[in-house]
């Protein structure tokens, strides 16, 4: 979910979680995916350059 503040359109408020696959190899021996959920809460400053640039809170 993102909140755009009018005041500052480029300063996004964002809260979710993000999920992604993580690939290891165990130190005794084999490989194996997991997958792997982050919570993010935080802004993204859209104005920044190269890219814009997420920032968490806290």
């Amino acid at each position: 979910m993102t909140d755009i503040d009018q005041a500052t359109p480029t300063q996004v408020s964002i809260f979710g979680s993000v999920t992604w696959r993580a690939r290891y190899t165990a130190t005794y021996g084999g490989s194996a995916d997991d997958d792997v959920s982050q919570p993010m809460v935080g802004s993204v400053d859209l104005a920044a350059r190269p890219v814009p640039v997420y920032s968490p809170d806290g």
